[in-house]
C-alpha cells in the first residue's frame, strides 16, 4: 500500500470508529454516477480539433458524523473515463476530501486532522479540460489544525493555535515536470487581548510565524518561505467612547529568491478610536516607519456593524509594496444577500498559501438572524438552493499554480436573490497579482451570472454564463492575454427514491493572442445518478 493509499485508509478508519463511537447520529450516503459526454474539441486546440465520446462512472460515499466531542466526515469519489476513439486515454482516478474533529476541555481545544485530494490543471491560464491528458496534476494535501482558547481569570483572553501541512503533487504522466513542488509547512501565532479587569483601559497582541520548505525537484533547489506578522494596541479612555491609543506593526517576508530582498515593513503610531457600540468603532492614528521603504504615513479603519444583517469595514495604511487598503460589505435581506470586498494579501500557490482562505458558499437559512453552525459550507460556486435557503457567496482570486510568492489584489462584487422558484447570482470580479521574484503583473477580470428555476417539485432548470479578461502586464515577456466566454444550461428531473436525471450542454470559446491559445467547444452531458 503506498502513502497516499495509507493515509486514506487511515482517514477512512479514523472517521469510521469516531462515528461508531456515537452511532445515534451516523450517516452513510453512498452514490453512483453513469454520464455520456460529447465534445466537439477534446483538447481544446485551434489547429486540430477532435470530436470525442466519453462514458464516465463515478462511484461516491459520503460519510458523516457529529457527536458531542467528535465530529467526522469523509467525501470520496472514484472516477472512471472510457474514452469512445481514443482508447488509449482511457483512465481512472479518485478525489476525496475529509476530517476529524475533536472537541476537549469543554470545547476550548479543538484538533482537527484532515485530507484532501483533487486532480487539476497545472497551469492558470490553461485552457484545456480535465478530460484531455496532458498538464495535470494530484495534489494531495494534509492539515493537522490545533487551537487552544481560554482566559487568564479576568485578566486577559487568549487563542493559541498550531497548524501543520503538507503538499504531495504527481504528474498524472508520471514524470517530474509538475508545476508545483511537495512542501511541508507549520504556521503557529498567539492572540491575547484584555479581560474584564480593565476598564477603563484595554489592550491586544497578536503574533504569527508562517513558514513553507519546498522539497527538491528535478531541475530545482531546495527552497523556503518565511512569514512574520506582529501587531501590539495599548488604549486609554480620555471621554465618553473616545480613547486614545498606540500601535505597533511589523511585518517580514523571506521568499528565498536572489532576485527578491526580504520584504519588511514595521511601523508604530499613537491614535484615537471612537466606539459607540460593541460592534462598531472608528480609528484614525499617525504612524512612523521604521523601515526604508515607506514615508510616515496616516491610517484609519472603521468597523461598522448597525445589525445583525449589515456589516461594512474599512481600512487604509502601508505594507512593504506601499499604500495598503481593504473593504468588505455585506447585508442580506429577506431575499437577497450582497456582499463587496477588496482585499490585498500574499500568497504563495492555492494548495498551501501562506494566508489560507475556503473557496465557496454557505447555504443558510432564510432568517434575518442566524449563526453558523445552521449553515452548511459547499465548495461548488453555485449550489441547489432550497425554499427556506439563503445563498452567502465566499470566493478568493483563483490562482496560479506555481511555487512562486504572489501580490494578489482583488475586488469581488456578488449579489444573490430568491423569489419563490427562481435563484439568481450575479458576480463581478477584478484581481491582480504581482509575482515579487521579477515584478510582473497579471490582470483577471470575470463577470458570472448563475439562475435556477423550480419548475415544479422534480424539475429544475437551469443558465450560467461567465466572460474571463486576462492580461498580462509586461510588455517584455511571452503574452498569453485571452478573452473567454463560457455558456451552460442545464436541466434536471428527480424521480424519488434518490434518483435523478441531468443533462447539461455547454459552449466556451477563447480568443488570444497568441493562435494556440485560442478555441472554442460545445459539450453535452447526459447523467443519471442513483443514491443509497
Amino acid at each position: 500500500m503506498d502513502c497516499n493509499n495509507s493515509v486514506k485508509f487511515t482517514l477512512l478508519s479514523a472517521a469510521l470508529l469516531a462515528s461508531y463511537a456515537q452511532a445515534n447520529t451516523l450517516k452513510i450516503t453512498p452514490h453512483i454516477d453513469f454520464s455520456y459526454l460529447h465534445t466537439d474539441n477534446l483538447n481544446a486546440s485551434v489547429s486540430d480539433p477532435s470530436a470525442e465520446q466519453i462514458t464516465r462512472i463515478s462511484p461516491s460515499l459520503y460519510i458523516n458524523n457529529k457527536g458531542k466531542h467528535i465530529e467526522s466526515n469523509v467525501n470520496y469519489k472514484y472516477t472512471k473515463l472510457i474514452y469512445n476513439d481514443n482508447s488509449h486515454l482511457n483512465k481512472g482516478f479518485d478525489s476525496y476530501n475529509g476530517g476529524v474533529l475533536f472537541k476537549l476541555l469543554d470545547q476550548r481545544l479543538t484538533s482537527y486532522l484532515s485530507a484532501s485530494k483533487i486532480r487539476q490543471q497545472n497551469e492558470f491560464t490553461s485552457a484545456q479540460s480535465i478530460y484531455s491528458d496532458s498538464d495535470q496534476t494530484d495534489v494531495v494535501q494534509y492539515t493537522i489544525n490545533n487551537r487552544f482558547t481560554s482566559r487568564l481569570d479576568n485578566i486577559a483572553n487568549y487563542d493559541l493555535f498550531w497548524i501543520l501541512g503538507e503538499v504531495k503533487a504527481k504528474q498524472t504522466d508520471g514524470s517530474d515536470n509538475s508545476a508545483i513542488r511537495d512542501t511541508s509547512s507549520h504556521r503557529y501565532g498567539i492572540n491575547m487581548a484584555s479581560g474584564d479587569f480593565f476598564k477603563s483601559s484595554y489592550w491586544s497582541l497578536n503574533l504569527v510565524e508562517s513558514q513553507i520548505d519546498f522539497e527538491q525537484g528535478a531541475s530545482q533547489n531546495q527552497a523556503q518561505q518565511k512569514f512574520s506578522q506582529y501587531r501590539a494596541e495599548l488604549g486609554i479612555d480620555i471621554a465618553n467612547d473616545i480613547s486614545m491609543f498606540a500601535q505597533y506593526y511589523d511585518e517580514n517576508y523571506d521568499v528565498d529568491n536572489i532576485q527578491t530582498p526580504n520584504l519588511i515593513s514595521s511601523s508604530y503610531g499613537v491614535g484615537l478610536r471612537w466606539q459607540p457600540g460593541n460592534t462598531s468603532f472608528f480609528k484614525l492614528a499617525y504612524n512612523w516607519t521604521k523601515d526604508d521603504l515607506n514615508s510616515n504615513f496616516i491610517s484609519s479603519e472603521l468597523n461598522w456593524q448597525p445589525s445583525s444583517r449589515t456589516k461594512l469595514s474599512l481600512s487604509s495604511s502601508k505594507r512593504f509594496y506601499g499604500d495598503a487598503y481593504s473593504a468588505s460589505f455585506t447585508h442580506r435581506h429577506k431575499r437577497i444577500s450582497t456582499s463587496i470586498s477588496y482585499t490585498e494579501q500574499i500568497t504563495s500557490f492555492a494548495a498551501n498559501s501562506l494566508d489560507p482562505s475556503q473557496v465557496g458558499s454557505f447555504l443558510c437559512p432564510n432568517t434575518p438572524n442566524f449563526t453558523l453552525a445552521e449553515c452548511t459550507f459547499s465548495s461548488g460556486e453555485v449550489p441547489s438552493i432550497g425554499a427556506d435557503q439563503q445563498l452567502i457567496p465566499i470566493e478568493q482570486f483563483p490562482l496560479e499554480l506555481s511555487n512562486k510568492t504572489y501580490l494578489n489584489k482583488q475586488f469581488s462584487s456578488k449579489i444573490s436573490y430568491q423569489l419563490r422558484r427562481a435563484n439568481i447570482l450575479f458576480g463581478y470580479t477584478n484581481g491582480r497579482h504581482k509575482d515579487l521574484s521579477n515584478n510582473v503583473e497579471s490582470r483577471r477580470e470575470s463577470l458570472f451570472l448563475n439562475t435556477s428555476y423550480h419548475l415544479g417539485r422534480k424539475d429544475t432548470i437551469g443558465f450560467n454564463a461567465k466572460i474571463t479578461q486576462f492580461d498580462t502586464m509586461a510588455q517584455n515577456t511571452v503574452r498569453a492575454d485571452y478573452r473567454q466566454q463560457e455558456y451552460s444550461l442545464n436541466y434536471s428531473h428527480s424521480f424519488g427514491n434518490a434518483m435523478s436525471l441531468s443533462t447539461n450542454i455547454v459552449h466556451r470559446a477563447r480568443s488570444s493572442d497568441s493562435v494556440d491559445n485560442g478555441f472554442k467547444e460545445n459539450r453535452l452531458t447526459l447523467s443519471l445518478t442513483k443514491g443509497f
